[in-house]
């Protein structure tokens, strides 16, 4: 019986002495990516990454070869010169010339596995040649289709990247009751926009507004010890507004200025000089869908504003319903405190180039009521 096991012995023992350790797990570091799913070690071997398949850097589809790019932004990050452990896959011999590995890295109180972090990412499908760690890639691979990253929206994610620049201008014409004085007010407003930003996830955007106001104050008053006299006087504006956004998965804010200049006294020569402050916005819910936002000093005739938007799948477009308070020039505090408004807003793009936007907003049992609208052209686009 001994004699019969003898040579399956001898040929295991010889094996040992003869074969490289392929299978044993290995230190080693990556000198150079030569593409998203091969790379050269300081030895000279050549590795790829088992059970992945990614998209190449010389992908003939443009979504996959971004994405690419992406990929080889990250490995660069992580990979590259680093020293990093490699277990070779099962699946792999010594005849091979690239080896199938799975790659990690030993961190003080933990260790990455690459192979489950790039399908997690997004930028790996799972294709099993071995059962190795199956159990965490298929969680990855879970994950990764639940929040649709880049290899399983593809096109979404070649939108991402796109930016487009928008040229128009805008109107908005009310009338409202002053907090300050007994007095009508007709509220006239012309301005420019320049808009550029991501038409399809929201992820960034930036806006200047510039423009005139004109606010026509009628009524019945006297100024200080003076009779009181009917009148009808006009008081002249120019403001300058800078919106950012930048916008995240679940969360969203912004930063810019609100600037107010008074160039033509109004009721009783009132002055209200010059005015610059910040302006503010933070968005919380699914910023390519559906989201709450809080904003102060973004636009006019609005001083504050609080809502809920819906983004349509049309780049662009969206509609805001939302409580606000009106802006009264004149009286800040008041503004916040008793001014306050219900509004709806709209933007839609049609023929994939001129953006339109509508605006209402009405006060409850009252005659006050603003309604505005725009054009934008797209000028440049990606």
């Amino acid at each position: 019986m001994y004699s019969k096991l003898l040579p399956l012995v001898m040929f295991i023992i010889l094996g040992s002495f003869c074969s490289p350790t392929v299978f044993a797990a290995q230190k080693i570091k990556i000198v150079k990516i030569l593409d998203t799913n091969l790379f050269l070690l300081q030895d000279g071997r050549k590795i790829s990454l088992a059970n992945l398949q990614m998209p190449s850097k010389a992908d003939s589809n443009q979504a996959r070869q971004a994405i690419a790019q992406k990929i080889l932004a990250y490995e660069h990050q992580h990979l590259l010169k680093y020293d990093l452990i490699m277990e070779p896959s099962p699946a792999a011999d010594s005849t091979m010339q690239i080896i199938p590995v799975h790659l990690f890295q030993k961190l003080p109180l933990s260790k990455v596995n690459f192979n489950k972090e790039l399908l997690e990412l997004g930028y790996a499908f799972y294709v099993p040649v071995d059962s190795l760690y199956r159990e965490e890639y298929e969680w990855a691979v879970r994950k990764a289709k639940k929040l649709k990253r880049p290899l399983w929206a593809p096109e979404r994610y070649l939108q991402r990247q796109k930016v487009a620049v928008f040229f128009g201008t805008s109107g908005v014409i009310g009338q409202f009751n002053s907090l300050e004085f007994p007095q009508k007010n007709d509220f006239r407003l012309w301005g420019i926009d320049v808009m550029i930003g991501n038409p399809y996830s929201g992820s960034f955007s930036g806006e200047l507004k510039l423009g005139k106001i004109r606010i026509r104050e009628k009524g019945f008053a006297a100024c200080e010890a003076g009779p009181a006299a009917h009148y009808a006087v006009d008081a002249l504006y120019d403001f300058i507004i800078l919106n950012s956004q930048l916008n995240f998965t679940y969360f969203g804010f912004g930063v810019g200025f609100f600037y107010l200049a008074q160039t033509k006294r109004g009721f009783c020569d009132e002055v209200l000089g010059a005015n610059a402050v910040p302006n503010l916005n933070v968005r919380l819910g699914f910023m390519e869908k559906f989201f709450i936002s809080a904003e102060l000093n973004n636009s006019i005739p609005e001083l504050w504003q609080v809502g809920i938007t819906y983004r349509f799948a049309a780049p662009f477009s969206s509609i805001w319903i939302g409580y606000l308070g009106i802006n009264d020039f004149e009286n800040f505090k008041e503004s916040f405190n008793q001014n306050h408004y219900i509004g709806i807003k709209g933007q839609y793009l049609f023929w994939n180039r001129l953006l339109m936007h509508v605006s209402g907003q009405i006060r409850p049992n009252s005659s006050d009521k603003f309604w505005g609208a725009g054009l934008s052209f797209k000028i440049y686009s990606n």
